[in-house]
């Protein structure tokens, strides 16, 4: 009988300090939601189809899904939302210049930029002699 007693204190035990070590590791886990302005150079951010276009490049890295993108035309820039504790900004200037846009201080890949249709690029202004 004492086995018994034991061996269900024991187990007890064990399942009490299973508990407290995942409430421990979940409550250590603290996120850091970060607002960035990124320039994207000659891409047209007044376009919705672009920043959906870019949303989309960015949310193909890991743990990208919460992120949120936001044009800022006046800037030629995109605001990002993001956890800095799951994703870092070169990281988010890197899949944009993957996806074909420039970002940052990261040139578009131009294989990913020729598939693209040329209406998420500002048109080139023509030089006056």
């Amino acid at each position: 009988m004492k086995n018994k007693i034991k061996k269900s204190t024991k187990l007890c035990a064990q399942a009490v300090l299973l508990c407290a070590s995942v409430i421990l590791f979940y409550g250590c886990r603290v996120s850091d939601v970060r607002e960035i302005t990124i320039d994207v150079h000659n891409a047209d951010v007044s376009n919705p189809t672009c920043v959906s276009y870019m949303e989309k490049a960015i949310k193909t890295l890991p743990n990208s899904n919460h992120v949120k993108v936001k044009a800022l035309p006046e800037k030629s820039a995109i605001c990002v939302t993001y956890d800095a504790m799951a994703v870092g900004r070169k990281n988010l200037e890197d899949a944009l210049a993957q996806a074909g846009f420039d970002a940052g201080d990261y040139k578009a890949n131009e294989k990913a930029r020729s598939m693209l249709p040329q209406s998420l690029f500002l048109k080139a202004e023509p030089t006056k002699e």
